[in-house]
């Protein structure tokens, strides 16, 4: 991201966040939920009942194959009144190789929730890296080639057609053939797939919408500039999330197998997350400006005012996939939409009413009431569920007090100088600090820590 939001102008870089943004949000529909309703089954069946678990793996990729056929053609068809409706006439010649982009992620995401489904958890990283390291050289040659956003969007889908062929051929070999072939029912596990699958679309659908809808509303009233200076710190908070989604990745499926014996797994992973993205915040908060004119150069200036909105709301997205996954897990999805729902809503509505009034700022702070709402209502549904009620106010209050002198030790430094290597050096300093104090505390406790790493292996483990 940094390197194309450096090589592409505001605009350009705005452009390329819109194919995307349109690509995240309609991938639901060449889904239907099959990529987090048959992992939770595969967990399931792999604790309790292992003749089922080939068959389930069997009916899912028919449901996903004809997802993405049915899909497709639907979006083929509103191609032209959705680029009306929200205004996308600088992008409609993109949009053939957002949908091309938008098969080849969805497979890539199927593929790795089968894989934490299976608690594979090398295919992950190491296909993950080819992905993105694939994307990088791929779209910067092509950028640097004169073909712009589109090059971009060219490597990007080469990437992913790469990430493909790795997790279908380490999935068939260490997931498929690890299971022998039963002569299980599938019509039953057709309509559980589905059926908790159809509860799971519309959660993904609000959830897609919930993080990717500002884009399209910011182009529909400022432009896509202004999508690209919003898009720079936005995503930085999105991809900040991988360290959510990987402890999520452990958590989520233990929780699934065997709920009783994995809740201290639950209890070390929150912790830990809290702490990480409170650290985040307070750097953020302290150094944010010289990130961003740092790594994106003086075009995204206007950028900084964002980045420290998000700052704020860092913590609600690194709790919040770890909600997500133990409430679809525990079989408790179809309870997430009221809160999934209430949180689009205040989203939606926020940037429609502060967009035209304070610009990209108020699609911010739109986003960070709807998150509030979307993350405190999974996770008081789901301490009680889990009985962490005693759990979060010694360590909320622990964290929050740690964060406060950590910012104030940054805030009082920078009134005193603008000197750029002291400020660095007294960042790196306070994050040493702050992490020192953590574990003196006993908020991050080492030995516990041990317990989210995933074992990695090859095959399935029964």
């Amino acid at each position: 991201m940094v390197v194309l939001a450096r090589l592409l102008t505001p605009e350009a870089f705005g452009q390329y966040q819109l194919v995307m943004s349109l690509v995240f949000i309609f991938s639901v529909f060449v889904d239907w939920g099959v990529s987090n309703s048959l992992p939770r089954y595969l967990a399931e069946f792999r604790g309790h009942d292992k003749t089922k678990v080939r068959s389930a793996l069997l009916v899912g990729l028919c449901i996903k194959l004809l997802a993405l056929i049915l899909g497709g053609l639907i979006l083929i068809t509103i191609k032209e009144p959705l680029g009306a409706w929200f205004k996308l006439d600088s992008i409609e010649h993109l949009l053939p190789l957002g949908l091309l982009i938008l098969v080849g992620l969805s497979l890539t995401e199927f593929l790795f929730k089968l894989s934490e489904g299976f608690q594979l958890f090398r295919i992950i990283p190491v296909a993950t890296f080819i992905k993105n390291t694939g994307d990088l050289v791929l779209s910067l040659g092509l950028i640097l080639l004169g073909y712009g956003v589109a090059g971009a969007l060219l490597g990007k889908f080469a990437a992913t057609l790469i990430a493909v062929v790795i997790g279908l051929t380490w999935l068939i070999r260490s997931a498929f053939l690890a299971y022998p072939a039963t002569g299980t029912k599938s019509s039953a596990l057709w309509r559980r797939i589905l059926t908790y699958g159809s509860w799971l679309v519309v959660i993904d659908l609000a959830d897609r919408v919930l993080l990717y809808s500002d884009r399209l509303l910011i182009n529909y009233f400022l432009g896509a500039e202004m999508v690209g200076l919003y898009s720079v710190p936005a995503r930085v908070a999105v991809l900040s999330q991988l360290v959510g989604l990987s402890v999520a990745s452990v958590v989520g499926p233990a929780m699934g197998k065997d709920p009783e014996g994995s809740r201290q797994i639950l209890k070390t992973g929150l912790r830990f997350l809290l702490a990480f993205y409170a650290l985040c915040a307070v750097l953020i908060l302290g150094l944010g400006d010289r990130i961003i004119l740092v790594l994106f150069g003086d075009h995204y200036a206007g950028s900084i005012p964002i980045l420290r909105v998000y700052a704020g709301i860092l913590p609600l997205l690194g709790l919040s996939p770890v909600f997500s996954l133990v409430l679809n897990y525990r079989g408790a999805a179809k309870h997430r939409i009221i809160f999934i729902g209430l949180a689009t809503s205040i989203t939606v509505v926020g940037n429609l009413i502060l967009i035209p009034w304070i610009g990209i700022l108020g699609s911010a702070v739109a986003m960070g009431l709807g998150q509030l709402m979307y993350v405190v209502g999974q996770g008081l549904y789901c301490s009680r569920m889990e009985s962490l009620e005693s759990f979060w106010p010694a360590l909320l209050g622990k964290v929050l007090l740690i964060s406060l002198c950590s910012w104030f030790a940054i805030w009082m430094v920078r009134t005193i100088t603008a000197d750029s290597f002291l400020v660095w050096g007294v960042g790196g300093v306070v994050a040493i600090g702050n992490v020192a104090a953590l574990f003196i505390w006993g908020v991050i406790r080492p030995y516990e820590l041990l317990r989210l790493l995933p074992k990695w292996s090859t095959r399935s483990r029964g």
